[in-house]
């Protein structure tokens, strides 16, 4: 079997402790086959380990934490079976060995091992065994070595890699309630598997050790408290993810079974040496309760915070696409309230709808409602057009979590069906140290690097790299329809006016609530699935033109002439994901076009599929980014051509009486299914959105410029 070791780091803190690490790491009498050190957003510690370490250095590619970069660290590791090894503990040298040793059996999903304490200070008698949990060790009250566990210690666990395939890895929604910091991913994860794969199970292996730094900071009564509390609201979290029964059910046989044993060691002592082992009874009772008290408080919290949908957030529910052409008889749908319906006429969306269904059965009548709803939008053929057909150039930026996805991409897009047309991709990783994968294609796929942090950058650097006037945007995370490269290219050649082009962008699945909620709260990426025209030559009918977010489309599927870009100066590199701007950076190409005149057009049938979040915790960090892209890009606006103070001044009471209708008429039920918070992300986000415009044009100073003309700076209009 093929072994990968994973070591998270975060801090400079800790650099000794690391050394040791990876140290015993390297020292193992079972060597890994594969290393891989993950940074946690610290560019300093990054470099002081890519020149320190030979194993392989990555950053954290996903959410900021601990979940976030164990995920990265699995993506990029090539092991079947993938170790974790904490920042501050030192293997024995025996350690994985040991370790993997129970992976003979195919049942076997996961290994934890043996953490024993190594305090920096002098080991505190008054420390009860059975809570060396709260300095992440191996506790009293354990099973024996090969028993069967709910789950490892996460500072010393080894899990197949199709537990973290099956179950989309560790959930980074265990970060916070507040600010007090939380844990258990390991457990929700172990326990999601468990559901999954019910024949498989996790076991302890005693025999592999690891010795796990405490700080002298951890070796007191109020450390001990603080974490107590701490454990008992993961513990609430976990509880609402996955229910109080799987959640508590290791604990409740701790709290009947070791912490009696506990306290009445405690006590027996204490009577014994009053003075010096009554910390030892103070540590059992105050620790217990703290975490009791934690767990009941964080409950409650979850429970006024949050709908009651929330809790079941973090399991699949039964949510499906109908794709209805005509009407057709009534449709079971086993185990669901509600479905995600697409109106389908001559192979193009024309309608969606959320529709809340009775007794699990889509209706007849339901459908044919439906069809007769959407059945004056304008359906235009592809096979209207003989050409000839331009030729194109696809690009794609991207960062390269995940290589296998990023070739999937590439192989995608080989078999659009078109004439004629170039891929090229840009890399926009942050560390270009390690080789980029080898794609499909030939000399149709062309890779340029793009140093300059952010997808405007990278969009300017393949927009100089482009051979074509026509060039098409799309992401390496979305499905592109066959047809797609034709729908664009087809509207440029048969109007010469038409400079930009969005399309259609609908989900690719709808498997949680949180990319059901996607669609709810934002209406997705496309809110239009007919023809849509603006220009000098065409009567514009909506008043909040051209500030509207997404009457055009999104970043993942438009399509642009090259020369129309050249004359803005490309994609404005201040906004966009990747800087401290976040986003913006698509609807601010969009806004300058139209009040500059230009021709634009949405087309339907150009459609790409795109995977929305599936956690709550990731949709909010998204409503995040898209409140603070959009004021970002406002801000943007304005200091460029302080004429647009003064449109968007005029147009904010209707924009937000729209607003909040379009959120309405979205809800498949009355009451909002979507969670407040969404709400309250969005408003952080467009509150901080031109202070981190300022933070990322200050940024951009030090930057790497982009090619001419496609500089990313924006002028005055003429």
């Amino acid at each position: 079997m093929n072994i990968s070791v994973v070591i998270c780091a975060y801090t400079l803190d800790r650099w000794d402790d690391l050394c040791d690490a990876v140290s015993s790491v390297q020292a193992q009498t079972r060597p890994a086959d594969d290393i891989v050190l993950v940074v946690d957003y610290n560019d300093e510690l990054f470099l002081k380990a890519t020149e320190t370490f030979s194993v392989r250095v990555i950053p954290n590619q996903e959410t900021k934490g601990l979940s976030g970069a164990r995920n990265s660290g699995v993506a990029a590791s090539t092991g079947d079976i993938i170790v974790f090894l904490d920042d501050d503990a030192r293997a024995e040298s025996t350690w994985l060995a040991e370790l993997i040793v129970p992976f003979d059996d195919p049942r076997v999903a996961g290994v934890g091992g043996w953490v024993l304490p190594r305090w920096s200070s002098e080991t505190p008698t008054w420390f009860p065994d059975s809570f060396l949990w709260v300095v992440g060790c191996s506790y009293d009250g354990l099973p024996p070595s090969g028993a069967h566990i709910r789950n490892p210690i996460g500072a010393s666990m080894a899990l197949r890699r199709d537990v973290c395939e099956r179950t989309g890895g560790f959930h980074a929604g265990l970060g916070r309630i507040g600010t007090t910091p939380l844990g258990g991913e390991e457990t929700e994860l172990c326990i999601r598997y468990a559901t999954t794969a019910p024949e498989d199970y996790f076991v302890l292996r005693r025999e592999s050790v690891v010795h796990h730094h405490v700080p002298a900071g951890r070796a007191s009564l109020s450390y001990l408290v603080r974490r107590c509390w701490s454990e008992g609201l993961s513990k609430a979290a976990i509880a609402a993810m996955v229910g109080p029964e799987n959640a508590l059910d290791a604990e409740r046989g701790h709290a009947t079974r070791v912490i009696p044993r506990a306290f009445r060691q405690a006590l027996v002592t204490t009577v014994r040496h009053p003075q010096t082992r009554g910390r030892a009874l103070a540590a059992v009772l105050v620790g217990f309760a703290t975490a009791v008290a934690g767990y009941l408080w964080g409950r409650s919290v979850l429970r006024r915070r949050q709908p009651v949908a929330i809790q079941d957030s973090w399991r699949p529910v039964p949510i499906r696409r109908i794709v209805v052409e005509e009407p057709v008889r009534d449709i079971a749908i086993d185990n669901a309230d509600q479905v995600w319906v697409e109106v389908v006429r001559d192979g193009q969306v024309v309608g969606r709808r959320v529709v809340a269904i009775d007794h699990g059965v889509l209706t007849f009548a339901q459908q044919t409602q439906l069809a007769k709803q959407f059945s004056t939008v304008a359906v235009e053929s592809l096979d209207d057009f003989d050409g000839p057909w331009p030729r194109a150039t696809v690009i794609v930026p991207t960062i390269c979590q995940r290589a296998d996805e990023l070739v999937a991409s590439v192989t995608m897009l080989l078999g659009l069906d078109y004439p004629d047309f170039e891929i090229v991709i840009v890399d926009n990783r942050r560390d270009a140290s390690t080789p980029f994968p080898d794609l499909p294609g030939g000399d149709r796929v062309r890779v340029v690097r793009a140093p300059q942090p952010g997808l405007s950058a990278a969009r300017n650097h393949g927009l100089a790299a482009a051979t074509t006037d026509i060039v098409a945007f799309t992401d390496d995370d979305v499905l592109v329809d066959p047809q797609w490269l034709r729908a664009i290219c087809r509207r440029f050649a048969v109007d010469e006016r038409v400079v930009g082009i969005g399309g259609l962008v609908q989900p690719a699945e709808l498997s949680t609530p949180a990319q059901l909620w996607f669609e709810e709260y934002f209406g997705g990426f496309s809110q239009s699935h007919e023809l849509i025209m603006s220009g000098p030559d065409f009567e514009e009918d909506d008043p909040l033109f051209p500030y509207a977010p997404g009457r055009f489309g999104a970043g993942c599927n438009m399509g642009f002439r090259r020369s129309a870009l050249a004359e803005i100066g490309g994609f404005v590199n201040t906004l966009g994901t990747g800087t401290p701007a976040k986003g913006g950076e698509d609807l601010e190409v969009w806004i300058t076009l139209a009040s500059r005149g230009a021709t634009l057009a949405f087309e339907p049938r150009a459609l790409v599929r795109h995977t929305h979040r599936n956690t709550l915790e990731a949709l909010e960090t998204q409503a995040y980014g898209y409140g603070a892209g959009l004021t970002a890009m406002y801000a943007n606006l304005v200091l460029t051509d302080p004429h647009h103070l003064v449109a968007m001044a005029k147009r904010l009471p209707l924009a937000r009486r729209r607003l909040g209708q379009s959120r309405a008429d979205r809800r498949p039920t009355e009451v909002p299914s979507f969670p407040p918070s969404l709400h309250r992300r969005e408003r952080e986000g467009m509150l901080a959105g031109p202070v981190l415009y300022l933070k990322s044009a200050w940024a951009l100073r030090s930057m790497t410029p982009t090619p001419a003309p496609f500089t990313g700076k924006r002028t005055r209009r003429p």
